[in-house]
């Protein structure tokens, strides 16, 4: 009701000659055009275009195709500055981090290297070694979110000796790869 009587408002304003109280009454049904009940819809949707071309503009243009971030990407990345260090020069943190050995890294990139390619359209893209470190970094984080989601000990700092921590960690993967392959119990998560 507020929004007719402020729709009534803007149409004596704007027609205040021409139009008179009871040409301005709601219409019985939705489309229906009675005498002054025309001249209301037509100013309805003359607003709804108006909305519609300030929506338009208020849409900021693209900035960049690439953000400056990423130009110096080729120099400047974690694919091209720790990659190559962790590979010849700290193998254990290499499995650490991305959880495999260097040798595995590269049967692992023999065997998808090809799906991950992509042409050169309009920009560089991002090699096929780099497409897969950055996968499985994901996947490691992911899994560690998910198990922290699950189980509450992630959640805060472990206070063990860190090799009982690493068969914390063994258990909860086994129970949460047991949770998973098992129908029943995934219906409950």
């Amino acid at each position: 009701e507020y929004y007719l009587l402020e729709k009534k408002k803007i149409v004596f304003a704007m027609y205040p000659e021409s139009v008179c109280e009871e040409d301005v009454d709601t219409p019985a049904l939705p489309g229906s055009f009675e005498r002054g009940n025309h001249r209301l819809l037509l100013l309805e949707e003359y607003f709804l275009l108006e909305k519609k071309k300030l929506l338009e503009d208020m849409q900021a243009p693209r900035r960049w195709w690439v953000r400056p971030l990423w130009k110096n990407r080729s120099t400047e990345s974690e694919f091209y500055t720790a990659m190559p260090l962790l590979i010849s020069g700290d193998p254990d943190y290499f499995r650490k981090y991305y959880r495999m050995t260097p040798d595995r890294f590269e049967q692992l990139h023999a065997l998808v290297e090809g799906p991950l390619t992509k042409g050169y359209l309009t920009r560089e893209p991002l090699p096929s070694r780099m497409r897969l470190a950055i996968t499985l970094r994901r996947c490691v984080e992911s899994a560690f979110g998910v198990m922290a989601s699950r189980f509450r000990i992630f959640r805060r700092v472990i206070n063990l000796k860190p090799e009982n921590v690493d068969f914390v960690v063994l258990a909860s993967c086994a129970l949460h790869n047991f949770l998973t392959e098992d129908e029943c119990y995934m219906d409950a998560l």
